[in-house]
């Protein structure tokens, strides 16, 4: 948590941003895409490639009271970082008794 913001980050190399899709519901923050292979390989000899296709999806469980209206989510360097404002505090409000 950063100051009252959780932040989430995920490493997603190779992934386009627009192949990106995060959303809220019911206090589940899910992010969910798909890396898509590189079919340009004619020509090229690999020792090793590690790298996974496909899609994928992950779900952050996020305390009650989060409003999804304030969630940020950016792409830069193939790093996805969300934003979640935590949720205020209930507090009680102190009512002046007037006299009838």
């Amino acid at each position: 948590m950063e100051d009252g913001i959780y932040v989430i980050q995920l490493a997603l190399p190779g992934v386009d941003p627009k192949d990106v899709k995060v959303s809220l519901m019911n206090n589940v923050l899910t992010v969910k895409g798909e890396r898509t292979a590189d079919h340009d390989t004619a020509g090229k000899d690999y020792f090793v490639r590690e790298v996974a296709y496909g899609t994928f999806q992950r779900d952050f469980a996020l305390p009650e009271g989060v409003n999804a209206a304030h969630v940020e989510a950016k792409s830069a360097n193939g790093m996805l970082e969300v934003r979640v404002p935590a949720p205020q505090a209930a507090t009680p409000r102190t009512i002046e008794v007037k006299a009838a």
